[in-house]
């Protein structure tokens, strides 16, 4: 399947992380074709819209989250200056696709249930340094309807016993994340890298660095037992 990533589509408008992840894009178009429907996502920490601009593009109706809210405005961070969020869905005129709130996802009390919870580099933040990582697992996988789907990238700790530079709150040791996932749940693809990805410098961490990062895809069972997959080939496209 060919996927057109839209890079730099408008000038100035491209995230201060970087360019959209191309899982978004996959996701986005594909679950819809699955479902046969516009469906419901859940970005966390969805910062300036690196992960939100792809699936308001194709339509989707999207709950982002996001506890800075300068990422919604726009403006300077760390001498890092970029356009918010509300503009660039303005420009587009998308913003009638997507619910901005300015609050931390993991210390909200809420019942809403979505088709796709989309979680891209966010549970090692430092903002959700002091929640456990049992209580932001749950909070994510009980935000999943029956038959809906997560995706979660996530960092892993590169020195397995350092928890001073790696805390278990923020970072995943080598496959402790299948351990939340009980028979409820259909572990579709999970894939977690042993060399380090490069990352260019960004607010809060203004020089090139790298991570050790892993990626899951599942899908939450019905209580009919009765759901339909993704095809793994297109999945493999992390």
């Amino acid at each position: 399947m060919e996927v057109k990533i839209l890079k730099n589509t408008i000038k100035g408008m491209k995230s201060v992380f970087g360019d959209s992840p191309k899982t978004a894009y996959i996701y986005a178009r594909e679950l819809e074709r699955v479902l046969n429907r516009k469906y419901k996502v859940l970005l966390v920490d969805g910062v300036d819209g690196i992960g939100a601009m792809p699936f308001a593009r194709e339509g989707q109706l999207i709950d982002c989250y996001e506890p800075d809210g300068r990422y919604f405005l726009g403006g300077m961070i760390e001498g890092f200056k970029f356009k918010g969020l509300k503009e660039k869905l303005d420009y587009e005129n998308l913003k009638d696709n997507v619910s901005l709130i300015n609050k931390n996802f993991y210390e909200e009390r809420t019942s809403k249930k979505y088709d796709l919870v989309y979680v891209y580099r966010s549970i090692h933040k430092k903002n959700n340094s002091n929640l456990q990582m049992k209580k932001k697992m749950n909070r994510l996988l009980m935000s999943v309807k029956e038959n809906g789907y997560i995706y979660i990238l996530y960092y892993l700790a590169i020195n397995e016993k350092d928890y001073i530079n790696y805390p278990k709150n923020q970072y995943f040791r080598k496959n402790e994340i299948k351990n939340y996932f009980d028979d409820n749940w259909e572990i579709i693809n999970i894939r977690e890298e042993n060399n380090l990805k490069p990352h260019k410098k960004h607010p809060f961490n203004n020089c090139n660095h790298s991570h050790k990062v892993g990626y899951l895809f599942a899908k939450k069972k019905s209580s009919k037992n009765d759901y339909k997959y993704i095809y793994h080939y297109k999945l493999n496209q992390f």
